[in-house]
């Protein structure tokens, strides 16, 4: 193997030259060890680097794994999984939070779809009984009107009375139950501001000329507004007196109250009938509620009355509540958000 040189020419008189000849071997030798261990440090230095990062992202590439079998269980339906949000704030922090975010949003999603499958199956039985019970009415009187020729005009007369009481009856369940699924639809009217005292203080009133009788008194502070439907409020009005026509007898005292209490519209109606069971008041107002088993159906109505009435109050931001009348009876209390005209944009 030959060596390099570096020669340098040093010019003298005459044309003459000298020329100094230096061996690079030893720069050489030196370039190639400097090179060879630059190589192996380089080499070195991405090995130690590759296992450092396999290290270090070994915890969350196992959590990514982890994250990815969890996913797909969750497809799959198994929604029993508890995820826990991380407290960190990467990328990987943020994924496993969503992930857990959604894992919860689909457990709640699941249960309530359960709850509105058996709710719906005990509607459906429900209102199949409900009309049943008019059919098998028009039935037996249809067919024993057929018959007129032998019975006398007394007996014909009833049936036919009969029939169309049972008829106005289902009319009355189907009504009511078109209006609860407009409610429960959120169909509501025009959205204007609405004096709920104005509609309680008419809904007295007529209490009053349909039962002069009874003894009911009505404190109805005025203007007091509500943000919502007036005909779906009137709706209200209207179930809850009804309520009192049929189930409380005209020696009981009713007692009115429509008050503001903080920012709600707060409507107490209290009587001194019989009440409710105990247990009522702490049950879940469904469709076809009757907390009172004695009442008879032809007496109770079409057992819409409470659940048209909690469907109207939360289509308006409000609730129902049932407790024992400080008269001896039921309270019947709404709570609505109070509109203020000093809202107006």
């Amino acid at each position: 193997m030959g060596y390099r040189f570096r020669l340098r020419a040093i010019k003298l008189p005459d044309d003459e030259y000298i020329l100094f000849a230096t061996s690079l071997e030893s720069s050489d030798r030196l370039l190639a060890n400097r090179l060879m261990y630059l190589t192996g440090f380089t080499a070195l230095a991405v090995a130690i680097g590759a296992l450092s990062l396999y290290f270090l992202t070994r915890r969350d590439l196992s959590r990514v794994e982890r994250l990815t079998k969890q996913a797909n269980e969750i497809a799959q339906g198994d929604y029993s999984l508890e995820i826990t949000k991380p407290l960190g704030k990467s990328e990987l922090d943020v994924l496993s939070g969503a992930l857990a975010s959604m894992v919860e949003s689909l457990k709640d999603a699941v249960a309530q779809e359960k709850r509105n499958h058996v709710r719906m199956k005990d509607f459906i039985a429900d209102a199949s009984h409900e009309l049943k019970t008019p059919l098998t009415i028009i039935r037996g009187y249809f067919e024993l009107a057929s018959q007129s020729q032998t019975l006398d005009q007394d007996s014909l007369r009833r049936s036919y009375t009969r029939i169309r009481s049972q008829i106005d009856r289902m009319q009355s369940l189907i009504q009511d139950l078109l209006l609860l699924a407009e409610i429960e639809d959120g169909n509501l009217d025009e959205v204007v501001a609405v004096d709920v005292s104005a509609i309680f203080a008419e809904a007295v009133n007529d209490l009053r000329h349909l039962h002069p009788q009874r003894t009911i008194s009505a404190s109805i502070s005025p203007n007091l507004h509500v943000l919502g439907s007036h005909r779906l409020l009137t709706v209200l009005a209207e179930n809850a007196t009804s309520n009192l026509s049929r189930h409380v007898a005209d020696d009981c005292t009713i007692k009115f109250e429509v008050s503001l209490v903080g920012n709600f519209v707060n409507v107490r109606i209290e009587d001194s009938g019989t009440g409710l069971p105990a247990d009522a008041y702490t049950s879940e107002i469904t469709k076809f509620t009757r907390f009172d088993k004695s009442r008879s159906r032809d007496s109770g109505g079409s057992g819409l009355g409470l659940s048209i009435m909690n469907a109207v109050a939360e289509q308006h931001g409000g609730k129902v509540q049932l407790s024992q009348s400080t008269l001896g009876g039921l309270c019947l209390q709404f709570n609505l958000p109070v509109y203020s005209f000093n809202e107006q944009a």
